[in-house]
């Protein structure tokens, strides 16, 4: 529970899990195969046959990573082997030219389909670390780029169902200045929320007033995190403009705008590309 704090856009406090009747923490997700909620679910990998989240997905990473190096030195050491037996069967001794010299394409890979087949046990091995060495690597950099945009598969979905509510005109965004400092995650999150439809209405004006209780609250502890935000985001399900709070005790509020494109919110889990993978390694 005290890993990540609730971004209020894509987590919030207070939800309990359909299935593990347990509150659900930042960033987890129940998993329907392993049967538990796994902190900072990444996904269920079928190869591993076990979630990926945040006690192992530095391994992940670097099983990627090692495992990308021995297939291309797979494919390299076949291709070497392969290329020393054309030598020894297609040059003349001592003439120290290479067997390719001078050959057109078509009759330079007649003679590789060739040596495959004779040599079958080291073609075959060898085809097939090439052929999946660039499934390693794109893999590795597909997660790459998740660490590099501070988020997590499951999170890029959500981010992606965002994204679409965001096209369709039904986020909004105003930013919330002055006001007391918080402490714990009330300081990081600055009260942003995410609503739907005018059933949460009474929610934001709540949340508002009583924002000065929120580190002190059992459903969203204090957590330590580097990175803050004055943002308020919220989601409607009718495209109109939501009400601002009422509440007298809130200054500084500006008025509601429709947000345009997803990079005018804050992700409050991207730390830097460093320290995102600083706080991989570091979970482990």
């Amino acid at each position: 529970m005290r890993h990540y704090p609730y971004d209020h856009i894509l987590f919030y406090p207070g939800h309990t899990c359909r299935t593990c009747k347990l509150l659900k923490p930042a960033r987890s997700k129940h998993c329907s195969i392993c049967k538990t909620c796994v902190a900072k679910h990444d996904h269920h990998c079928i190869w591993l046959n076990n979630c990926l989240g945040r006690g192992n997905y530095q391994y992940f990473i670097l099983m990627l990573f090692f495992t990308g190096i021995l297939l291309s030195y797979g494919a390299y050491l076949a291709y070497i082997i392969l290329s020393d037996l054309l030598q020894g069967t297609l040059s003349s001794a001592g003439s120290g030219q290479h067997w390719s010299a001078g050959k057109p394409w078509k009759v330079y890979f007649q003679f590789w389909a060739w040596a495959i087949v004779h040599y079958v046990r080291i073609g075959f091995v060898g085809l097939l670390a090439l052929m999946c060495s660039p499934l390693a690597w794109g893999l590795l950099i597909y997660h790459l780029y998740l660490i590099w945009a501070g988020m997590t598969t499951n999170e890029s979905v959500k981010w992606s169902e965002l994204r679409e509510d965001v096209e369709d005109g039904l986020v909004f965004i105003r930013m919330k200045l002055g006001g007391k400092a918080l402490s714990g995650p009330a300081n990081h999150i600055a009260t942003a929320g995410l609503a739907q439809g005018k059933d949460r209405e009474k929610e934001w004006e709540d949340e508002e007033e009583e924002q000065t209780d929120l580190a002190g609250d059992d459903t969203e502890p204090r957590v330590k995190w580097p990175v803050s935000t004055n943002q308020v985001v919220v989601r409607t399900s009718n495209g109109e403009s939501p009400p601002l709070p009422r509440s007298g005790r809130v200054q500084g509020v500006q008025g509601w705008r429709r947000v345009e494109g997803l990079q005018e919110i804050n992700n409050i889990y991207d730390l830097g590309f460093w320290d995102n993978i600083w706080g991989i390694f570091e979970s482990g």
